[in-house]
């Protein structure tokens, strides 16, 4: 998941100012000095000084981050939090298999709607391999949830694949009505 820009925190414990901070999944402390000799301000300049490479080392959205990183760095593990364990399994399976096995190189930015009729070609396919109309459209239900959160985290402006629809050649096929005995 992309990091998030911290304040830190600031205590005085005892006679010092201590000050708090997250840095790579652990939380950090260290003392800043003692409260006679600096006023809370100047321990808040040296928080913010500790700070800044931290906030500013972390990793803007960006419209070169590769499908198959996007979706196993965040959909899936936004997603996963939500599913049921049998749902995840399903669901994991499916992305992973069929869409970064297909796109996973591609750059989130290189996806316009034009470019994402390849994906209605690519629906067409699995639907013509045999895949349920079940299967084919929780293909694009995954693909649009994908970039709702690629808009929502700011990696991309409009979800492209918001107006794309199931193919008709993935229906299911219609059964024989039976004729009734009298």
């Amino acid at each position: 998941m992309r990091k998030r820009h911290q304040q830190g925190s600031l205590k005085k414990v005892g006679l010092s100012w201590i000050a708090q901070w997250w840095e790579n999944g652990h939380r950090r402390k260290r003392a800043l000095g003692r409260i006679a000799e600096m006023t809370k301000t100047q321990a808040q300049n040296e928080l913010a000084a500790i700070l800044f490479p931290i906030n500013s080392s972390q990793e803007a959205p960006s419209d070169n981050c590769t499908f198959g990183d996007f979706v196993n760095r965040m959909y899936l593990p936004f997603y996963h939090r939500k599913w049921k364990d049998s749902t995840t399994a399903c669901n994991v399976e499916r992305v992973k298999h069929h869409l970064t096995g297909e796109f996973g190189t591609r750059t989130l930015g290189s996806f316009t709607r034009t470019k994402l009729q390849d994906f209605l070609d690519f629906l067409d396919r699995k639907a013509a391999s045999g895949l349920s109309f079940s299967t084919v459209d929780h293909l694009r239900w995954d693909l649009r949830q994908i970039f709702e959160i690629a808009v929502a985290e700011d990696y991309l402006r409009k979800n492209l694949a918001l107006l794309h629809f199931t193919p008709k050649a993935a229906a299911q096929p219609a059964r024989p009505r039976m004729s009734r005995r009298k």
